[in-house]
Parts: structure tokens; sequence; C-alpha cells
């Protein structure tokens, strides 16, 4: 009987907490949940009779609840493109945010162009969001959404900007001093936010603030060839090289606002040192080029279709010299780890190369790509690499750098 009991209790903290989706199962994580249910009780039963009524109009509504994403904007980033890709033309959609940070700016993008009422942690809207959740399945449809669930597929279609958004845009981008039409969003690490959110990880010691001397050609290229540049992403102390040449978003406004959100609907492409900020621009499926990316290997199911990639590795060197091919890395995902750890180095990206491959972007955004015969045997290669790998979506590489790094396709 008690075991039975504790069975139910357990199923019922799974599944019908918003305390517990947002946090790691714990003896004093269960009985807060518990509190918290007797807690939302009275209002539970006060809202079950109007949501039967809406059940027998069949306005029967679907909640979906965003598990904890650890404070990563582009884990929910993530989850909510999931629950949009699910709930497809739902005339209905309440969705439950239990992560304790609330960003504004996509709880805006997504009532307004998707219609969905959403709940945010909070003492009134923490309360109705559990509220909601313990109400029998006979009056809503629940979902649990989790970060990289493959149970529910990103959208193929993306969201087009509001006029209210693009107005947003074009006023902020003279508070930012724009000079030309065109702009591109930029992130790189930071050493603020690696010490606040990972302080084991394997960039802590190989970039972060220490980095951007190799990324200043590129930067100096874009501005000659009439692009502005924003740097969005958390702020650090000042130490970046990249700090005096173009605006930093945080300067202006906080993270995670409606302008944010209006930087990434609209730029030309999203620049990436290998961070995931690339997820702002993501709903709007803006062509992303990550310029030292770490792991090659993704699944495809993780990452937004219907986007532009072009992705420059970095490359890994072992103790007694050799260097890994592509082929190897792929086979070994977690080498940030074994970079941590000091058994393998990181090779960051020569200032060439990235500025290779701003060049070869920049020509297939403006439709002028032409296939060079040098480097089309050597992208076909690695197309023949890719599908060794079952579900590993092929990060296209620039011809110049496969050119330069042959080795890597042996």
């Amino acid at each position: 009987m008690i075991r039975h009991l504790r069975a139910r209790v357990a199923d019922f903290l799974n599944h019908r907490s918003v305390v517990r989706a947002s946090r790691y199962p714990s003896r004093k994580n269960s009985i807060f949940s518990i509190i918290y249910a007797l807690w939302a009780l009275p209002l539970t039963l006060l809202l079950a009779p109007a949501l039967a009524v809406m059940r027998l109009l069949r306005c029967r509504p679907t909640v979906f609840v965003v598990k904890k994403t650890d404070g990563e904007f582009g884990h929910l980033v993530d989850c909510l493109e999931r629950v949009r890709g699910s709930a497809g033309h739902t005339d209905r959609v309440w969705v439950v945010v239990v992560d304790h940070r609330k960003h504004q700016g996509f709880h805006n993008l997504y009532r307004e162009q998707c219609g969905w009422v959403l709940f945010w942690p909070g003492l009134v809207s923490g309360i109705m969001s559990q509220a909601i959740v313990m109400q029998p399945k006979v009056v809503i449809e629940l979902k649990m959404v989790e970060r990289f669930s493959s149970e529910y597929a990103l959208p193929m279609t993306s969201l087009s900007p509001s006029r209210s958004l693009v107005e947003l845009r074009s006023e902020f981008g003279k508070t930012l001093n724009f000079r030309y039409s065109r702009y591109i969003a930029m992130s790189v690490f930071t050493l603020k936010y690696e010490e606040e959110n990972n302080p084991g990880y394997a960039w802590k010691t190989t970039s972060l603030e220490s980095i951007g001397s190799e990324l200043l050609p590129s930067v100096d290229y874009l501005i000659e060839n009439q692009f502005d540049l924003v740097l969005l992403g958390s702020r650090d102390t000042g130490k970046s090289h990249l700090a005096r040449f173009f605006p930093r978003l945080s300067d202006h406004v906080a993270l995670g606002s409606d302008h944010e959100v209006a930087l990434g609907s609209g730029c030309e492409y999203f620049w990436t040192d290998g961070v995931g900020a690339w997820w702002t621009s993501a709903p709007f499926k803006r062509p992303v080029l990550i310029s030292n990316c770490s792991r090659m290997y993704c699944e495809a199911s993780l990452m937004p279709p219907r986007i532009t990639w072009l992705v420059l590795p970095t490359r890994f060197r072992m103790r007694d010299g050799y260097q890994m091919t592509l082929r190897e890395m792929l086979q070994e995902p977690n080498l940030n780890k074994q970079v941590a750890r000091g058994k393998v180095e990181l090779i960051r990206n020569r200032p060439e190369d990235v500025m290779d491959a701003h060049q070869e972007m920049i020509r297939h955004i403006s439709d002028t790509y032409v296939i060079d015969p040098a480097t089309e045997d050597l992208k076909q290669r690695l197309m023949s690499i890719y599908s060794e790998f079952e579900d590993c979506i092929p990060f296209p590489i620039p011809g110049k750098f496969l050119l330069q790094h042959q080795y890597l396709l042996d």
C-alpha cells in the first residue's frame, strides 16, 4: 500500500508539478513540490468549472510545460520552437515555462505571432501555472517538453518579423549608430558568463576574453564591405579585444529583451565564435556562420532545419603532435573534456581562415556563389565522411579551409 502510494506521488511530481519540472529531484524538492501543489489546490478547483465549459465548447487548451533549461536561453528557444512545431495550427496553446529568468522578448514574440498564452515564473503566474497543470486530462491536453527532445520536431517554417519588430529594429539601429542598411549579429565567449554558468568548461582556459585578435581582420573586412556589426551576449569585464570596435547590446538594453529578438530577426547572418547565441535568430531561419566549432558531431534532430550553415571546425592535436582527422573528431564527441584535462590541444582558426569563411558566406547569401572545381571534390569527400554517421547533420565547411587542411578528410 505504501509502495503504491509512493509510486502515485512520484508520478504526480514528475508530470504535474511545475516545481519538480524546474529543479533536479531531491527529498527537499519533493516536499516543496507537494506543499506548492496544496497551496495551488483552491485555485485548481476554481478553474475546473471554466475549463470544463471550454471542453464542452470544444475549446480544450493544449498545455505545454517547458521543463528546466538551466538558464540557457538557447535551450529555451529550442523548447519553444519544438512547441511551435508540435502545436501547428492548434487554436489554444498555453505554455508554462518553469525557468526562473523571464525572457521578455521571446515571451512577446510567441504571444504575438503564435497567439499563445504564456505563463512564466512568479508569485501569481507560478500558482496559476500549478493550478492549470493539475487539471484533469479530460479538460486539458498536457504535454511535457524538454530541451533537445526528439519527441517534438523543430518547425520547418520560419516566423516572419512583425511590423512592430521591424520598426523597433530600425529605431534601435539608430541608437547603435548603424551606418549601413545591413548588419551582422555576433557572439563570443565572455569570462563572466562562463564563470557563472560553465566553471569547468574547456574554453575557460583556451579562449574567453583573451580571444579576439584572430577575429579582428574579419571585423575590418565586414566594415569595409559596408556591414554593421553588433555584439550580443553576456557582459564581460571589458578585456575582450573586440570591445572597442562596435556596439554591444548589453551596453544599451537588457539581454532577452524585444531589442535582442529584433536584431536576431533581421541580421544578414549570425556570426558566432562557437557559442549558442545564434538561437536568437533561429525562429527566423537566418544563416549562421560558426568560426570556431569544437563539436562537429550533432544529431540532425537537434538543429533547426532550413538554415544555411557554414562551419569552421577547430582542430585538435594529440600530445605526440598528431592532428586528428574529421572522421576521428566525429567519432569522439567529448573532445572538450579531453582538452580541459590537458590530454588534447585545441587549435583555434587563423585570421585568414575566418575571413575566407565570411567571404564564402557572403557569396551564399548574395546568390553569387560559384562552384570551384578545385574544392568541389573535397566537399564531396566531406559529405561522404558525414554519410558514415547516421543522423549526423552534415555541416558545410568552407572550400578554402578544406583545401588548406586536406588531412582532415583522410
